[in-house]
């Protein structure tokens, strides 16, 4: 029976399509990513294998670092502003019909969650 984790790598190439590199290997489940700036790049992917994390690195190498250990755990789809060290992502939570949207300050190690909202049910009249 097919697994129904996400299997997937990630690639970074020049702006003209050369130098074509894989940054993240096929089989850690790649998901979402965001350029931090010109070299370094935010994604969330299964940095040990199993448990998904936020991990910054810099293009064309494989200097993982995750952030946000205890609270920024799971998917998300990140975003930076414009500081370039804070983060606002969100969370679905399993098991329940929520989703978290948080940031998450790299530079002093800070977090803070928003808020928490249910998911929308489909309506039926």
């Amino acid at each position: 029976m097919p697994s129904r984790r996400l299997e997937s790598a990630m690639f970074t190439a020049g702006l003209d399509g050369t130098d074509l590199r894989e940054v993240i290997p096929f089989g850690l489940g790649v998901s979402h990513f965001e350029w931090r700036n010109d070299a370094e790049i935010l994604a969330t992917f299964r940095l040990d294998g199993n448990t998904v994390r936020h991990v910054l690195f810099t293009d064309g190498r494989r200097d993982y670092r995750a952030i946000g250990e205890g609270f920024l755990e799971g998917d998300g789809h990140p975003s930076f502003a414009p500081d370039q060290n804070r983060i606002v992502t969100d969370r679905n939570v399993a098991g329940k019909l929520e989703k978290r949207l948080m940031v998450y300050n790299i530079e002093l190690g800070r977090a803070c969650c928003w808020g928490r909202f249910g998911r929308a049910l489909p309506h039926s009249e």
